[in-house]
């Protein structure tokens, strides 16, 4: 049974592109992700070196943009 709280979640949820590229401008990595979830991105499998990682909006907006070093 779906409570009308689960509902509402439902309805407030955005979805959201993570983008995963390496320093030479190549993408490794892309996934959609939901706003009202926790979501985990495995970078195990990349060499190790920086990536930059942006989140995008549906409506194409970046909304948040940053390096990560894997080691």
């Amino acid at each position: 049974m779906v409570s009308s709280h689960d509902k509402v979640a439902e309805n407030l949820a955005q979805t959201y592109t993570l983008n995963i590229v390496d320093m030479s401008g190549k993408q490794v990595s892309s996934q959609k992700i939901q706003s009202n979830t926790v979501n985990a991105i495995d970078v195990s499998a990349l060499a190790n070196a920086v990536y930059y990682v942006t989140i995008r909006h549906q409506s194409g907006a970046i909304i948040h943009k940053q390096a990560i070093i894997t080691q």
